[in-house]
């Protein structure tokens, strides 16, 4: 069976009988969201005696603005005014929803105010709309005054007004966990969207303890926030593995499958401190078990678990087994991994490795580099090293020099330290 839209593209708009067809197929094009055969319907309609109406131009509006197309939105509600048609509070609102997804603010402000103009009543859908595109550009002082607004108009705020005040009032984390709380006063229910956007608003404020706590909660009281929560609990957590892998154990006993991003957050954490390499195996292993491909964000993070204890055996295996593409920072772990392991040719051979993989050394990998060679005593291979950082355009560092300097003074080579010492001084 052929689908209205379809029909209707098929037939010209000569009689009354295909504009009610039309309208409805644009209808049918707003519900699957086909913004481009809803705008080619609604421009075939106007032949001198049929006019398109309201219904057929707030339905392209609406499919307009689910495809993100906010700029044909305005043109359209444009065209309505040169037709003499009135705009009406669906359409100001479906324009309104336009602009918010693309984050046009000042545009959904100015429909706002073109409402206003009509003496028309914004309602809680045209202020949502507006929260929205203020959350997505980031204006959280303006999110606040328009909430105040809604309060001194009376409008009743729904669950979508919470969450994207909440979401927008990421850099205001304690006024964002006050609306939360007050969901349930004004009769409201929070649902998982709710959740996730109170665990972000902890975790910007870095109060992972509270995150950690409302994760708790919520499974006690048989809810279950999303992902995002437990990302969210795990990013205020980052410098502390026993509390990121209590929010891992969390959304194990809540059932929550987790994604390679909260999998990466515990990584991370885990080359915070001492002895972490164990636990960043320990984890990349589960993510294997669960069938959540590690990347090289995750890979990095493992292997920079093993630089901060010296594991170089360890670095060097998770660097042959990275299923993805190493990068700079991947052969940089491992190379300071090596430099504290004191195997200095392993660091030379590995840095001769990265050309072929298409990758150009930078000063943190030459440095990591001269350290190994001035721990093994190899001044001419240090020196040889700090020699290539300036032709590769790069900078020298104090540590470059540093570790320069320290190989020729441990290998008694004291002119050539001399003739480093004025370079790291002007550093």
């Amino acid at each position: 069976m052929r689908e209205p839209w379809t029909l209707a593209l098929a037939k010209d708009t000569h009689d009354q009988k295909d504009v009610i067809r039309s309208s409805l197929a644009i209808r049918a094009c707003e519900r699957r969201g086909s913004w481009q055969q809803a705008a080619q319907l609604l421009a075939g309609m106007p032949p001198a005696d049929v006019r398109p109406d309201v219904i057929s131009f707030n339905s392209t509006t609406s499919a307009c603005g689910k495809g993100r197309q906010w700029q044909i939105s305005l043109g359209l509600q444009a065209e309505m005014r040169i037709a003499k048609l009135a705009v009406d509070l669906i359409g100001f609102n479906t324009c309104a929803s336009a602009c918010g997804a693309a984050g046009q603010w000042q545009n959904a402000m100015r429909n706002s105010h073109a409402l206003c103009v009509q003496r028309l009543a914004p309602d809680t859908r045209t202020m949502n709309a507006g929260l929205s595109a203020l959350e997505k550009a980031g204006e959280w002082q303006r999110g606040l005054s328009m909430a105040s607004q809604m309060r001194r108009q009376q409008l009743q705020a729904s669950v979508v007004t919470f969450n994207t005040s909440i979401a927008t009032l990421r850099q205001r984390w304690d006024a964002g966990i006050q609306l939360l709380w007050q969901m349930s006063a004004s009769g409201v229910a929070p649902n998982m969207i709710s959740w996730n956007a109170g665990a972000t608003a902890f975790a910007e404020g870095q109060h992972w303890s509270r995150v950690v706590g409302l994760l708790s909660s919520l499974r006690r009281r048989r809810l279950a926030p999303g992902p995002a929560a437990y990302v969210a609990g795990i990013r205020a957590s980052s410098a502390l593995w026993e509390v990121a892998r209590e929010v891992l154990a969390e959304a194990s006993w809540a059932s929550c499958r987790l994604n390679v991003v909260a999998y990466n957050g515990g990584l991370q954490s885990c080359g915070e401190e001492h002895a972490g390499w164990p636990q960043a195996l320990r984890l990349l292993s589960e993510m294997e078990a669960v069938r959540i491909e590690a990347n090289t964000v995750s890979f990095n993070a493992a292997l920079s678990a093993c630089e901060v204890e010296g594991c170089w055996q360890v670095a060097l295996q998770l660097l042959a087994d990275m299923d993805s593409q190493p990068d700079v920072i991947s052969f940089s772990s491992c190379i300071s991994a090596l430099q504290k392991g004191e195997q200095w040719p392993r660091a030379l051979h590995l840095l001769s490795e990265m050309p072929a993989a298409g990758l150009r050394p930078n000063v943190v990998t030459l440095n990591a580099g001269i350290s190994a060679c001035e721990k093994g005593g190899q001044w001419e291979a240090a020196l040889f090293l700090l020699a290539g950082i300036q032709p590769s355009r790069l900078f020298p560092t104090v540590i470059s020099y540093s570790a320069g300097i320290s190989a020729c003074t441990r290998a008694s080579q004291w002119q050539m330290a001399l003739r480093l010492l004025p370079l790291h001084c002007i550093v």
